[in-house]
């Protein structure tokens, strides 16, 4: 039997797999074996060899190919699709490629015509990525706030691998009380948001060489730029309510917090630059990253680009 895993999303195909595996280690009767082959290690000379080594009395297998794709050639494929083709049917064959394949493929064609199993793992976003997190918050005998959940994909984005990691600490956090956006605020965005408001801090004193080293660090950690953008836009939005309340006569950090429903250590943060800047910058920064995301969307922008400008901009 083949089973074909492929996709983006490497949180779920590394789960699916694992189910996989688990389910078959369980089951085997003494004396079968799993093997595990990847083409982008020497381990895959043996192949067909391995496929097709059967003799009378032979145990059931399982054999995990990987990286079938993204490590062979057109050619080798056609190979790996003939050998697939005259494999034991009594085996478990699975092929696990953790990237889109090209369609027109040969060997892609047949594995899903020809695979008893298909699983197909997209990247999460909008209301699949919202609908995820809050099963597996279920999951854990929890519940989470709309404005939590807004929050929490803010300060982490499609990162399923981290996201998980931060629900099972927010969820250990509120002992069985619904998630709040002030948990996610004290336990993830905190964090996160640290490199994100140097930056701003930097901009916000024209220090515009510093600020532009500090984003240039961002993308080098693998942050995404349309995450990056967000989390600007967060920043500057926050500025201009707590100069807002400023400006009306709120001094005290905790007053400022209970109207703005922000957490007192993101008000005590944006206080410490406000100095710094005027409502009219703080505006026409806003605007610019509006832009921005709109153009972005329609292909316009390199949103990585244009943000590098707005700094240099700032």
């Amino acid at each position: 039997m083949i089973t074909f895993l492929y996709g983006k999303e490497e949180f779920e195909l590394s789960n699916k797999l694992h189910e996989l595996t688990s389910e078959f280690l369980k089951s085997s009767q003494n004396g079968s074996s799993f093997e595990l082959v990847d083409f982008s290690e020497d381990n895959a000379q043996n192949f067909g060899s391995l496929l097709n080594s059967q003799g009378l009395f032979s145990a059931k297998k399982m054999i995990v190919v990987k990286n079938v794709f993204s490590d062979t050639q057109a050619e080798q494929q056609r190979k790996i699709k003939e050998i697939l083709s005259k494999v034991d049917t009594k085996d478990d064959i699975i092929i696990y490629e953790n990237s889109e394949p090209r369609k027109n493929s040969v060997l892609f064609k047949w594995l899903i015509s020809q695979s008893e199993k298909v699983y197909k793992y997209d990247e999460l976003d909008g209301y699949q990525l919202k609908k995820w997190i809050t099963q597996k918050v279920d999951l854990l005998d929890t519940s989470i706030s709309h404005q939590a959940l807004e929050f929490l994909i803010l300060s982490v984005g499609n990162n399923l691998f981290k996201l998980f990691s931060e629900i099972e600490k927010l969820v250990n956090y509120v002992s069985g009380r619904e998630i709040q956006k002030e948990d996610v605020e004290i336990l993830v965005h905190a964090e996160v948001n640290a490199s994100i408001f140097e930056t701003v801090e930097d901009l916000v004193s024209r220090d515009r060489t510093k600020a532009l080293l500090s984003f240039k660090k961002q993308i080098a950690s693998g942050d995404n730029p349309n995450k990056i953008h967000a989390m600007y836009v967060y920043q500057i939005r926050t500025l201009i309510m707590v100069l807002g309340e400023h400006e009306r006569g709120i001094r005290n950090n905790l007053d400022i917090a209970k109207s703005t429903k922000l957490h007192p250590f993101v008000v005590k943060k944006a206080l410490s630059v406000l100095g710094s800047v005027d409502k009219e910058r703080l505006f026409r920064a806003h605007n610019q990253l509006l832009e921005i995301y709109r153009k972005a969307k329609v292909g316009q922008f390199d949103t990585e680009t244009a943000l590098e400008m707005f700094v240099l901009g700032f």
